[in-house]
């Protein structure tokens, strides 16, 4: 098949399956070909060297560098309007290159803006949603105060449905994130899980060292806030240090995270920007993977750490149960910051039967969690919505 491929996406998890996709698709002897405004991030994971090309389109700068999304950002409404504006114009010049090259499917992934883009409804030519989450911000009160879940429902979020709508086909991550799009778009969705790359992230044979580890954004749905309250309920004697990896600092909420940890007693290392072999290395070293975000959608932090035959403790919602089996490839407890400790605690003082489950886990995870079998299945769903009849897209 000869695919497009469209993306606006941050750096993150997004990004990583976007990326193995491309390279998987290639692999299997397709041609895939991107196209993306000058905002999509490249720098992190860049498809230049696993797609058959990639071409960039320049867009302006946005108000601020901080998702519009985000409960916290700049609510200059005049100058987002204007921007928003742009990003509609830029979406429907992409589509139409793309729909001058006679491709087969275009497989689309989110925009940091709008999150479904503009592009679904300006394609004439069939294409498949990736869909890793909805529009959290309009629907979620732990993200946005009332006041500001209306306002982006009848502006941004108006546009995600609307683009989402004219997908040709809907793919999500997990279960949990398919209930979701049903219930919030009304459109049904393939489930395809993502994977992990078990040649890279594997058991090394290191010593392990006194801290836990987590990996995630500094921002509250991820969940710190409530590591530090679970942490500071472990008794002094059995409490590790927590080690954050993270994308890159967001200096007001690091400081505010210390001054939490310093009041808590609880010792806390940020590393920033690491480098894949770092990660590992630190996943290899702990004594257990801690992960708490908020209705996460699918998580590719438990499903890193099984590879390396880490045990994980995590929170029971969102799609992760769909990869933590309790008790059998990790552990799973309730966010409650006591039963959660006390979950900890055991694990803590007890560690057997943590590793008992740690070292069954890469065998688990090579057996289900593989990005050829997540490949597969896309292009196979890419074949089937190359039959379906092409949309008429819109002036």
């Amino acid at each position: 098949m000869n695919l497009a491929v469209y993306h606006d996406l941050p750096s993150g998890g997004a990004k990583r399956a976007l990326r193995e996709q491309v390279a998987g698709l290639r692999a299997l002897g397709h041609r895939v070909d991107v196209f993306i405004p000058s905002t999509a991030e490249e720098r992190f994971l860049p498809l230049a060297d696993v797609a058959s090309s990639v071409r960039v389109f320049p867009q302006a700068v946005p108000p601020a560098r901080e998702r519009v999304l985000e409960g916290n950002a700049p609510l200059d409404l005049a100058r987002w309007a204007g921007f928003l504006r742009r990003v509609r114009r830029l979406d429907a010049e992409i589509a139409a290159a793309i729909d001058a090259g006679g491709y087969d499917v275009v497989l689309v992934h989110p925009s940091q803006f709008t999150q479904a883009p503009h592009i679904l409804r300006r394609l004439r030519t069939r294409s498949v949603y990736y869909c890793h989450e909805p529009l959290r911000a309009a629907y979620e009160r732990r993200i946005s105060p009332p006041w500001l879940r209306l306002l982006i429902r009848a502006t941004i979020g108006r546009m995600d449905r609307r683009n989402l709508r004219a997908a040709t086909t809907v793919a999500v991550n997990s279960a949990f994130t398919a209930a979701r799009v049903r219930a919030i778009y009304g459109r049904s969705a393939s489930v395809l899980y993502l994977g992990v790359d078990a040649q890279r992230f594997r058991p090394l044979g290191l010593p392990q060292a006194g801290f836990v580890l987590t990996v995630a954004a500094l921002h509250p749905l991820k969940g710190l806030d409530f590591l530090l309250d679970v942490l500071a309920r472990v008794p002094a004697a059995a409490r590790p240090p927590l080690v954050v990896v993270s994308d890159r600092s967001r200096a007001a909420e690091q400081r505010r995270l210390e001054a939490r940890a310093r009041q808590a007693a609880v010792k806390l290392d940020f590393r920033f920007r690491v480098e894949e072999e770092e990660l590992v290395a630190l996943y290899n070293r702990a004594r257990l993977v801690l992960y708490a975000p908020y209705d996460e959608p699918f998580g590719f932090v438990p499903l890193e750490a099984m590879a390396c035959g880490r045990p994980v403790l995590a929170v029971r919602e969102g799609g992760i149960p769909e990869s933590v089996q309790d008790g059998v490839t990790g552990f799973l407890a309730p966010r409650e910051p006591g039963t959660f400790a006390s979950r900890l605690t055991a694990l803590l003082t007890d560690p057997r039967a943590a590793e008992r489950v740690g070292a069954r886990a890469p065998e688990l995870v090579r057996e289900r969690w593989r990005w050829d079998r997540h490949v597969d299945e896309l292009a196979e769903l890419c074949r089937r919505t190359a039959r379906v009849a092409a949309p008429a897209g819109v002036a």
